[in-house]
C-alpha cells in the first residue's frame, strides 16, 4: 500500500508537470497567435509592402513610417436616356461619354 506521503508526492509531481505543460501550450498559443498576426498583415488585399512596390517601381524602398497608400476608386455612371421604340434598323451611335 502506499503512504499518505507517496500520495502526496505523487500528486505534486503531476500537478508540476500539468502546470510545465499548461505553460507550452500558451507559449505555442501566443506564437501561433503572432504568426497569424504577421501573415494577415502582409495579406490584406489592395496593399503592397512599402519595399516591394518601390522595388517594383525601380525605385529604392521607401521608410514605412513616412510613406502613405492612397487608394482610388472610380465609380461610372452610365445613363441610358430615354429608351423609345422606333420602326428602323438598329443604329450604333458613337460619341458618347461616361
Amino acid at each position: 500500500m502506499h503512504t499518505v506521503e507517496a500520495k502526496i508526492q505523487a500528486r505534486t509531481e503531476a500537478t508540476d508537470k500539468l502546470n510545465e505543460l499548461t505553460v507550452l501550450i500558451a507559449m505555442g498559443a501566443l506564437a501561433a497567435l503572432g504568426l497569424f498576426g504577421v501573415i494577415a498583415a502582409q495579406t490584406i488585399p489592395g496593399k503592397a509592402s512599402s519595399g516591394a512596390s518601390a522595388n517594383a517601381a525601380g525605385g529604392t524602398p521607401s521608410d514605412s513610417s513616412t510613406s502613405s497608400s492612397t487608394t482610388t476608386v472610380h465609380h461610372h455612371h452610365f445613363d441610358s436616356g430615354s429608351i423609345s421604340s422606333s420602326s428602323g434598323p438598329p443604329m450604333v451611335v458613337s460619341g458618347g461619354s461616361h
